[in-house]
């Protein structure tokens, strides 16, 4: 099922994006204005595609849906603009080593309508939620030495759409390797944060709350939310065309696993997976 975002909130997010693309797009423009010839390397490159994915249906739950999964990279002169999942980031340093720029995250929403639990259906609605902040990433040779590389990288993002009005952050170690001419694999390890307002909006229980769910009042406060690791797959059918298939594992810890809702009405094992196709151009 396709998620919807509220007017505001897609105007919202229409304008962040705008933003975003139009930092990213700023220099190229500028250069063209003043008429300096564009060197074949300015040339804009990238790819994008679409599939399916299965996650849980909220944080925390034990039960999962299906729904559309979006790639898409648009990049020139090392820089790039990046849509993966639910989150869409910009790279303004001309570097391959270094990366730095704006990132948009969304938060799907937790509605009752979809909710199977009784008791965390009772707990009401909570809209989707818009994130920005920023990332940084460095990426360094690998330890095989046949083109593996290696991606340290670290995301803050604070939201802006009255949801939770909390602060995320994520710190993942991403290792590519290049299996064979077609086939390349990638091994992500991660963990993320998040601070007490974001904990108390996704994971708390208030007096009032408990008394129509029938779950223990539960106020926790932040820290590391939880950790994880994904395996991604990517073959190419023919010079333009590839398939590209992921799984991954995230283990909910501390208060965000002690939880009602995840103890009695969850599970603290997240699992996701998806498969798409991707087109370059």
């Amino acid at each position: 099922m396709f998620n919807t975002l509220p007017t505001t909130k897609a105007s919202q997010i229409a304008g962040v994006a705008i933003a975003i693309i139009g930092a990213v797009l700023l220099p190229q423009l500028a250069q063209a204005a003043e008429g300096e010839p564009k060197a074949q390397t300015d040339a804009i490159s990238g790819e994008v595609g679409g599939g399916i994915a299965i996650a849980p249906d909220y944080m925390g739950s034990n039960d999962y849906r299906i729904s559309p999964l979006a790639i898409g990279t648009i990049s020139w002169e090392d820089r790039s603009l990046t849509f993966d999942g639910t989150a869409l980031s910009a790279d303004l340093l001309s570097s391959e080593a270094l990366e730095f720029g704006p990132i948009v995250n969304w938060t799907f929403k937790r509605d009752p309508k979809n909710v199977e639990s009784a008791a965390v259906k009772a707990l009401g609605r909570i809209d989707d939620a818009f994130e920005v902040g920023a990332q940084a990433a460095v990426w360094v040779d690998g330890p095989i030495g046949n083109g593996d590389r290696l991606r340290f990288s670290l995301a803050a993002m604070r939201d802006v759409s009255d949801v939770h009005d909390g602060w995320l952050g994520d710190a993942t170690i991403r290792w590519t390797i290049p299996v064979t001419g077609k086939l390349g694999a990638s091994f992500e390890a991660a963990a993320s944060y998040a601070d007490a307002a974001y904990a108390r909006t996704y994971f708390g229980v208030t007096d009032a709350a408990a008394l129509a769910s029938g779950l223990a009042a539960y106020r926790p406060d932040g820290g590391i939310k939880d950790v994880g690791a994904t395996v991604s797959l990517r073959y190419a059918v023919t010079d333009r065309w590839s398939l590209v298939a992921e799984a991954g594992y995230r283990r909910l810890l501390g208060n965000f696993a002690d939880s009602p809702i995840v103890q009695s009405e969850g599970s603290a094992d997240q699992f996701h997976a998806g498969v798409g196709v991707v087109i370059g151009f």
